[in-house]
């Protein structure tokens, strides 16, 4: 007669084959060890548990039965857990993207679920009753959470730093202003390392209540700004160009984006300037900061900037040699300047002196407007530095922005129309980048038409020369401008006109 617990073994085995069969057959990529010795034990203790139930044998061996029940729903429970998450979570939903959740925070839960399982089984299969396990697993929470607080701390910190995946490992992170390498994270502490070798153990708690400056791990460029003082004689847009020349070539700094250089705001002493560059190299960090700042010095050096510093010491200028250095050299630069425009060039000496003397320096930003089309005007404007843009508007408002003349660069001149017919400006005239121009006004020219009247012939034909290549110029772009060259642009009309306007007829 068959023994009664053969068809038990039988069923059991059956069960055990259920498992084990899929396993061998798809679970070849399952290379975590533990995970398979914890899969092979749980099917075991399961297949046992059968056994036990098919047998009859459950009043035999109560104790044995409960330790198998409570083995089987925990063993269960993490088993299908870390399956879930190995062949579900773990894999990132795009190639490249992070994992839907990070190690800690699945660690965490699934800790958590077995915990959960084994207090179920306890109170399942009879170990314990329900309401014993709820009170002594509160007492015990209330004086593991009173002891273990900070570590509750850090724990819960580092799981919302990987929730919202503040920084990863490779990361370079700003503490307390100094760079710092993410190593490792653990449930505890954030393993740094910076620049200097030194290792950093900060507490997660610590580091979610900071704010954080991550760098990244160089695969994308980082903004770092440089501040520099300039003194208030240097024109803002001089100081930029200087600036960014220096930042160009510095190492490390990356071309796209392009360095930028602001006027951040004036202080005491200096005016105070933002240099912003961009680097992949925050792995070397404080020396990128070093090679942007040699460089500016050395473009400072050479551009006769002087970088400003508060000091006490006292020095003694000879103001009667010092002042007068001083204006001769701005003297001699405008008569160059003047010596070079064709509308003065055939003038005396002495006349060009008293032009000189007469003129005004003026410094404007880029896009700054010199004169507007269409309003009234007095005075030529010579530029010493920088470049301008010459346009007219156009006679169809949505045709454009306008009719491009010319673009003037140092040495050359506008506004003579204005200045000696007194017409309105005719064009619209905008900085590029920044430029210096000496301006002469109608009071200035007055006494030397008066002292020379031929000088009047001589100007009125380089208006009238002037004048025809304006016209070339819109002929060529077959626009129309808003309006129209003035009537009598000749040589003789423009003399005459000239003659009136400065009253030389009357002597």
């Amino acid at each position: 007669m068959t023994p009664t617990w053969l068809p038990a073994l039988a069923f059991a085995l059956g069960a055990i084959l259920a498992f084990e069969v899929p396993m061998l057959l798809f679970g070849r990529g399952l290379r975590v060890r533990w995970l398979r010795a914890s899969f092979h034990l749980w099917v075991l203790v399961t297949g046992s548990l059968v056994f036990l139930l098919e047998a009859g044998l459950l009043l035999d061996w109560p104790r044995l039965w409960q330790g198998l029940g409570v083995a089987s729903l925990t063993l269960g429970a993490l088993v299908g857990y870390h399956l879930l998450v190995r062949f579900l979570l773990r894999r990132p939903a795009a190639p490249g993207a992070p994992p839907p959740a990070p190690k800690l925070v699945r660690d965490v839960v699934g800790w958590g679920i077995v915990l959960g399982a084994f207090m179920a089984g306890l109170a399942l299969f009879g170990v314990t009753k329900l309401t014993a396990l709820v009170v002594s697993s509160t007492v015990i929470s209330a004086v593991l959470g009173l002891a273990l607080q900070d570590v509750l701390k850090n724990l819960i910190a580092a799981m919302a730093l990987q929730s919202e995946r503040a920084f990863a490992s490779g990361d370079w992170l700003l503490v307390d202003g100094r760079p710092a390498r993410v190593v490792d994270m653990s449930w505890r502490i954030t393993h740094l390392r910076d620049s200097e070798g030194h290792d950093l153990f900060e507490p997660n708690a610590a580091l979610v209540t900071q704010r954080l400056v991550n760098l990244g791990a160089g695969d994308r460029p980082v903004g770092w700004s440089v501040r520099v003082d300039l003194p208030y004689a240097v024109p803002p847009q001089r100081a930029k160009a200087a600036l960014l020349a220096a930042a160009r070539g510095a190492p490390g700094v990356v071309e796209e984006p392009a360095p930028r250089a602001f006027l951040e705001s004036y202080g005491d002493f200096s005016i105070h300037y933002r240099l912003r560059v961009w680097t992949r190299e925050v792995h070397h960090l404080l020396r990128f900061a070093d090679g942007v700042g040699s460089r500016v010095w050395y473009a400072l050096q050479r551009e006769g900037l002087a970088i400003p510093f508060p000091q006490r010491t006292v020095e003694l200028h000879d103001m009667g040699r010092e002042q007068p250095r001083r204006d001769e050299e701005e003297r001699v630069r405008r008569l160059a300047r003047l010596a070079g425009v064709e509308l003065f060039a055939a003038l005396a000496p002495e006349h060009r002196e008293r032009l000189a003397a007469a003129a005004r320096r003026l410094h404007y930003d880029d896009g700054e407007r010199l004169v507007e089309e269409g309003e009234p005007g007095d005075s030529l404007v010579v530029i010493d530095r920088g470049r301008v843009r010459i346009s007219k508007r156009a006679v169809d408002p949505g045709s454009g922005s306008g009719v491009l003349l010319a673009t003037l660069g140092e040495g050359e001149f506008f506004g003579e129309m204005s200045l000696l017919t007194g017409e309105p400006r005719s064009a619209t005239v905008v900085s590029l980048g920044g430029c210096e121009v000496l301006l002469l006004d109608r009071e200035a020219v007055a006494p030397l038409l008066a002292a020379d009247p031929a000088v009047a012939e001589t100007l009125s034909r380089v208006l009238a020369e002037r004048a025809a290549a304006t016209a070339v110029r819109l002929e060529s772009r077959r626009e129309r401008a808003a309006e129209a060259l003035p009537e009598g642009t000749d040589s003789g009309s423009l003399l005459r006109r000239i003659r009136s306007l400065f009253g030389l007829d009357r002597r």
